[in-house]
């Protein structure tokens, strides 16, 4: 008996596998749905063929590249195991682009015809919200003006300003762009307002007269506080044909569905001028163990919606996924709903992992998700959301990234250049945040606080830990938070004279400068002598030989974020290191170092300049010559990913005062 019961308890805990297959898809020539798809000779043509292929876990479909145009269509019931999850991904090292956009041909034997005044005009088939000249976006003709090839969109001192005397449904412009001044019949645009603080709306012009300097628009703002005195609200006006008169602009006529462009170039937009018809690729739903790797999603994005309880999402994996330009409102068209953007929901109590991801250029939220230990991790998202116009009700604003749910792990992920005046907003219980680099968050000043218009952007860095909840009875707000081994210049509950709310124990508050290497050079390593060596406060301890530097953000398939910053003419000359980012999953890397930038750019690990390899994950560099004083010094590193591929790394430099 107890043989037999080793036996049965052996064949319980063995994985069970079964019988798996590879399909492929090909846009080109080869690529029929009638072929097997089962062989790189005989592929699908449609992704949705070989998804609805896929059956048994352990099935995969290879998609070559291409651009890949598809109606929407529905990813449901794909069941793989955590040992054999069903996989969607890119053949090989392609990298096939999912396109929700279409090229624009002429109707009948028509073709692009030039104006005189330099714009390009044609009459298509049907409506598009989004248009692409090569694959750089227009910007909707818009006034004041703006685009976005020079990100001049986010900036907004090419928003024009309301006077004190607006009210609630009527706009007056207090002169500064002098709506007035542009003789311009705004009557039927879309105004994007930014009228309530962090809220931001789109309505539609109701009426103007030409040469006065306000308008009336559809009011549909809730109970949102309207107070002009307080605070500079702004706007800005879009989809006139009058407003197109800038190169990179277009405007689309509903009426006849002609399209009108100002290209970059001047030059015909004939055989490279995209638009956006669509704006899910497709929705996921009844999929456990489901993974998306190396695709390229433009123009278009995906949403993952839970059915009913017994339909369940969970344990998928997106990973090295380009979002390019997902979502896009549709006020091209007249609507002034907010877009639909990447929404990945999976089911209560299951998580999701999206990992080595890019989003890039949403007109609106990058992501929104649900879930329960979502893994967000090494991801970045730059360049997102330059018109804030999300809101239906007063709401606070919403952000570049928004959860849902508990145990949120977000994780060495980089935000930077995004219109949100919030970079990741955690909504559940128990959040890890760590190694995120967030900067230029809102750094065109879209979204406000109610500050006045002397505010400004500060020189430094703030971190705001917590704000002050006055004390209510019953309700002590935010005591149970542990505030301990900081090291700060400044930290307070939110006033001089408040103090940090919760448990604080262990921090070290004054001049941080004395305590570390070099702040300035973002060198945070404590010296021999700091007062935070004590109870290791800060981020680092202090340790001489330390082959670990730990640096926020996303990594890239190359070294990057070098310590000191490239460029930097502020280096102590007595520097004992250098550090850097390394290469994502990345172990070796080979660092190169001299006074000459041609050398070290051209530098082998035969070369003179060749000081190391560095094995185990370190990234740092213990300099074996003293530096110079007024020296520029040239440094490389490069990240040795296996025995046949070397990612080298860019030359950077810094000079010694």
């Amino acid at each position: 008996m107890k043989e037999v019961f080793v036996l049965t308890t052996i064949l319980a805990v063995l994985p069970t596998y079964v019988s798996s297959t590879i399909y492929y898809v090909d846009a080109g020539a080869r690529g029929m749905d009638s072929n097997t798809g089962q062989t790189i000779d005989q592929p699908f043509r449609t992704i949705r063929r070989c998804v609805n292929a896929l059956s048994s876990p352990g099935d995969e479909c290879h998609i070559r590249a291409g651009r890949y145009h598809e109606p929407e269509f529905p990813i449901a019931a794909k069941k793989g195991s955590a040992s054999q999850p069903i996989v969607i991904q890119g053949y090989g090292n392609e990298n096939p682009v999912i396109d929700g956009t279409i090229e624009l041909i002429p109707l009948g034997s028509s073709s692009w015809v030039r104006g005189s005044d330099g714009i390009y005009s044609a009459q298509i088939g049907q409506d598009i919200w989004q248009l692409f000249v090569g694959e750089e976006m227009m910007t909707n003709a818009r006034w004041p003006n703006a685009l976005w090839s020079d990100k001049s969109v986010f900036n907004n001192s090419h928003w024009a300003k309301s006077a004190s005397t607006s009210t609630r449904g009527t706009m007056i412009d207090n002169g500064d762009k002098d709506l007035a001044g542009s003789r311009f019949n705004v009557t039927g645009a879309m105004a994007v307002l930014n009228i309530g603080s962090f809220n931001t709306f789109t309505a539609k012009v109701e009426s103007h007269v030409p040469g006065r300097n306000s308008f009336t628009y559809d009011e549909t703002f809730g109970s949102i506080k309207f107070v002009p005195a307080r605070v500079q609200n702004q706007y800005f006006l879009e989809d006139k044909r009058e407003f197109l008169d800038n190169d990179g602009e277009w405007f689309f006529d509903r009426s006849t569905r002609t399209v009108y462009v100002k290209t970059p170039d001047g030059a015909t937009p004939a055989g490279k001028i995209r638009g956006k018809v669509q704006t899910y690729a497709f929705t996921i739903s009844n999929c456990e163990h489901l993974h998306f790797k190396q695709l390229t999603f433009f123009g278009t994005t995906f949403k993952t919606l839970p059915t009913s309880k017994r339909r369940v999402i969970g344990d998928l994996t997106f990973h090295s996924i380009n979002f390019s330009f997902p979502s896009y409102s549709m006020r091209m068209l007249g609507v002034t709903a907010p877009p639909l953007w990447t929404f990945i929901r999976a089911s209560r109590g299951r998580r999701f992992k999206l990992i080595n991801s890019t989003f890039y250029g949403t007109d609106g939220l990058a992501l929104q998700y649900y879930g329960d230990g979502v893994l967000l991790e090494n991801n970045l998202f730059e360049y997102n959301d330059w018109s804030v116009s999300l809101s239906r009700t007063k709401n606070g604003g919403f952000g570049t990234v928004i959860s849902q749910g508990p145990n949120d792990q977000f994780v060495s992920n980089t935000l930077r250049y995004n219109g949100a005046a919030h970079g990741f907003r955690p909504n559940g219980r128990n959040p890890r945040v760590e190694l995120n680099h967030i900067h230029h968050q809102c750094w065109g000043n879209l979204q406000h606080d109610g500050a006045g218009p002397g505010a400004s952007p500060a020189a430094g860095c703030t971190l705001c830990v917590r704000k002050y909840f006055p004390s209510r009875p019953l309700v002590e707000m935010n005591q149970q938070t542990e505030i301990k081994q900081n090291a700060a210049d400044v930290a307070n509950g939110g006033r001089s004279s408040w103090p940090l709310p919760g448990i604080v124990t262990k921090n070290v508050i004054g001049p941080v400068e004395p305590e570390v290497m070099d702040a300035d050079n973002l060198d945070f390593r404590p010296r021999a002598t700091s007062r935070y060596n004590a109870d290791i406060v800060g981020p680092y301890k202090y340790d001489s030989s330390s082959r670990f530097y730990w640096i926020p953000g996303r990594k890239f398939y190359k070294a990057s974020t070098p310590v000191p910053p490239d460029r930097s003419t502020t280096v102590k000359f007595n520097r004992d290191a250098v550090m850097w980012l390394n290469a994502y999953e990345v172990s070796i890397h080979l660092l190169y170092f001299g006074t000459n930038k041609a050398d070290v750019a051209n530098a082998t690990p035969a070369s003179r300049e060749h000081k190391e390899r560095i094995t185990g994950y370190g990234n740092v560099h213990y300099l074996t010559e003293s530096l110079l004083r007024g020296t520029t010094y040239y440094w490389r590193v490069d990240a040795d990913k296996d025995t046949t591929t070397t990612y080298k790394g860019d030359v950077w430099s810094f000079q010694t005062e």
